[in-house]
């Protein structure tokens, strides 16, 4: 089994990309349920929104397929993903879909975009696994840089508080395994124990990874959203399932609609 220890998350997605669940690529693990109602509930927020959109941090490309089932009215979609691995994959991935869907390689705070191009942006689960809060204020300037005007964003899962702060186990496998059982459950557990057998028996490979994350006070993030030409129209928490299924509210994580 090789265990790699991770520098950074593009270290990370690098590796996701090579996985042979493309599920890896959304960054969920082994939870793909987790992953389709995510993404449903942010069809369902931007569902009268036509025209091009602009997925930053588009992970396995489920959304456009998703909107594309909810018969959503869409010119372009462009899914933008940070590295060469993640650009390959997706590229063969969505072949039948080319006409399209174009898939970019790209940073959030230096998007391959001409100005004034999305009639909708999302970014979902990207703000808070950014390096620091200056590239926040930079993707943040850069998503509306390739705004029309009247365009809608969706920005997903940014933190409140720092999920990362009563994190013990380092680096440790069986201390990780031990805060999964207590903070997410039996099944979970489980899921969690058969990955890593499946690791021990294939060549999957198990990720320690980085445990830094950016967040920001709900009126912090709406405030420097107002500040940089944003109107917030809704902001409200996260929407999760547990491994059980069950429908919760994230105690950690909002999500912010907004317009230009």
């Amino acid at each position: 089994m090789p265990i790699i220890k991770l520098k950074s998350k593009i270290e990370e997605y690098k590796i996701r990309a090579s996985q042979s669940d493309i599920n890896e690529m959304s960054g969920r693990t082994k939870n793909p349920s987790l992953t389709k109602y995510i993404l449903k509930n942010i069809a369902k927020e931007v569902k009268n929104i036509s025209g091009n959109i602009v997925d930053i941090g588009c992970g396995d490309c489920s959304l456009y397929k998703i909107l594309k089932e909810n018969n959503h009215n869409i010119s372009n979609y462009i899914g933008i993903v940070p590295t060469h691995e993640e650009y390959k994959r997706l590229s063969e991935e969505m072949t039948s879909f080319k006409q399209i869907v174009e898939i970019k390689k790209g940073f959030s705070d230096s998007l391959p975009i001409s100005k004034n191009t999305a009639d909708l942006v999302i970014i979902n689960g990207v703000i808070l696994i950014l390096k620091n809060k200056e590239e926040v204020l930079r993707t943040i300037k850069e998503i509306k840089r390739i705004c029309k005007k009247g365009a809608v964003i969706f920005i997903g899962e940014v933190p409140f508080v720092d999920e990362m702060k009563n994190i013990k186990y380092s680096d440790s496998i069986f201390a990780w395994l031990i805060y999964v059982l207590h903070n997410n459950g039996l099944k979970m557990f489980i899921r969690k124990i058969i990955n890593l057998i499946k690791c021990l028996l294939t060549k999957e490979i198990f990720m320690i990874t980085t445990k830094k994350i950016i967040y920001f006070e709900v009126e912090e993030f709406i405030k420097i959203l107002n500040e940089n030409g944003f109107k917030v129209i809704k902001s409200f928490p996260h929407k999760e399932i547990d491994p059980n299924g069950n429908k919760l509210l994230s105690k950690t994580r909002y999500n912010y609609l907004a317009k230009i």
